[in-house]
């Protein structure tokens, strides 16, 4: 091989390497909490898994057509990154087709804001973002005087009620009105649903236990008199 012919291959190997790894930093490496500021773990995953996981849907146990979507693996199986538009996950959370439709009817759909949240997250790549951020922000630090409609209501609408809430809640069980809570507060499972006691039902379902300081915040105002604030 002369000379010129093994620079000319070589700078052909180097400029091939350089569109691959180029395609790779844009398109394959993960991005960071910093870099698309949402986080996984904290802002999809609970939406996911309150509003998609429900008996029948898509969990551990069922696995409606073959989908769980209680772990980030098995939600990307319904995501390409990077295209909302052409990500079954999105295409089934905007459509208006009650057949069709995820959370199926009766399940409320999921609200503008949640949607929104998903397809950001999808067009900056999907990535599994996790312990990208304090769960606690500050109104969950040292709780006192806890407010249930301002603290409380929150906590049980992000990681709860896609499931107990509507006119058809899982289990029979409703969690998105104080007269409903209170009532599972009087009975104890309230508490013991959410701290994973044994004897109750570990909520939410399929997924992991609540933050310490959400727990806090709920076990609090349940010893303050779970008022109707």
């Amino acid at each position: 091989m002369s000379r010129i012919t093994f620079f000319v291959s070589l700078s052909s190997l180097l400029f091939g390497l350089g569109i691959y790894f180029s395609s790779c930093s844009s398109d394959q490496l993960p991005a960071s909490y910093d870099e698309i500021g949402i986080c996984f773990e904290t802002e999809i995953l609970p939406i996911i898994i309150s509003n998609c996981t429900q008996g029948g849907c898509h969990n551990p146990i069922d696995r409606a057509e073959g989908l769980d979507y209680s772990t980030y693996n098995g939600i990307m199986e319904s995501v390409k990154p990077f295209n909302a538009n052409k990500s079954e996950l999105y295409e089934y959370i905007i459509s208006t087709d009650p057949a069709e439709r995820m959370p199926l009817p009766p399940y409320d759909p999921l609200s503008i804001e949640e949607i929104a949240l998903i397809k950001d997250w999808i067009e900056k790549g999907a990535p599994e973002t996790i312990d990208c951020q304090s769960a606690c922000d500050s109104t969950l630090i040292n709780p006192v005087n806890v407010s249930f409609q301002n603290q409380v209501l929150p906590i049980l609408d992000a990681k709860c009620n896609g499931c107990h809430s509507g006119p058809s809640p899982d289990g029979g069980i409703d969690q998105s009105t104080w007269s409903a809570v209170k009532a599972t507060v009087n009975d104890g499972s309230f508490l013991g649903c959410i701290k994973h006691e044994g004897g109750f039902s570990p909520m939410p379902k399929f997924a992991s236990k609540l933050p310490s300081c959400e727990i806090d915040v709920i076990e609090t105002w349940v010893n303050e008199g779970a008022l109707d604030n």
